[in-house]
Order: C-alpha cells, then structure tokens, then sequence
C-alpha cells in the first residue's frame, strides 16, 4: 500500500507537469485564435495583435560607468509602448508578457488564462 500513495503522488507531479508545459508550448497558438475570434478577424490584424502581447521595450546599455555604449538591451518584462486601445486591452488582460519563461516563472498567473479565453 505504500508504494500506491508513492505512484499517486508521482502521477499528481507529472499531471503538474505536463499542464505547464502545454500551457508554456502552445500559449502563442491559443492567444492568436483567441485574439481572432474577438477582436480581429483576418489573419494580418490578428498577426500584428499577437505580435504586439510580444513586443518588448529596448533601453540604452551601460558600460561600468552608467555612460550609454550606443547599443540596446532587451527588457523582457516590459511591454514596448503603444497608443493602440486593443493592444493596451490585451496588455491589461495579460499582465505579464507571456515568453515562455515568463509562463513558466508565473505559472499560478498563466493557469488561468486559457479558461478566460474560453469564457
């Protein structure tokens, strides 16, 4: 009877697991038919506000002295500014730009926005 509760509690972390994973691998595929049935319905406009969830703000590099060494950095958790009202929408209904490491770091968060897409 021992190892029935080891082999449930090994089935509960792979269950765990693999919901992650489906979440993290395939969050960019439900979030462009999620964004065409509501918001956009043709493939160029549905592109373009799937790219926009995945846009990012660049900022300056600095050298050891703080002095700008002409080059730009990616700021992966920062959204690039917008003006757009349907992509200032789905910003606020993300929250948190979905990379898949950031899926990943913020699973508790992710978990509920594929049932949200649904509703």
């Amino acid at each position: 009877m021992l190892n029935a509760g080891d082999l449930i509690n090994e089935t509960a972390k792979r269950m765990e697991i693999n919901a992650l994973n489906m979440i993290a691998l395939h969050f960019r595929r439900r979030l462009h038919q999620y964004i065409r049935f509501r918001y956009a319905r043709n493939y160029k406009e549905t592109k373009k506000l799937v790219d926009s969830c995945y846009r990012v703000r660049s900022k300056p590099e600095l050298d050891g002295d703080g002095n700008p060494t002409g080059k730009t950095t990616k700021v992966w958790t920062e959204w690039d500014e917008t003006e757009d009202p349907m992509e200032l929408e789905l910003c606020g209904w993300l929250k948190i730009v979905p990379w898949q490491s950031q899926i990943r770091a913020n699973s508790a968060h992710f978990v509920h926005k594929p049932y949200d897409m649904l509703v």
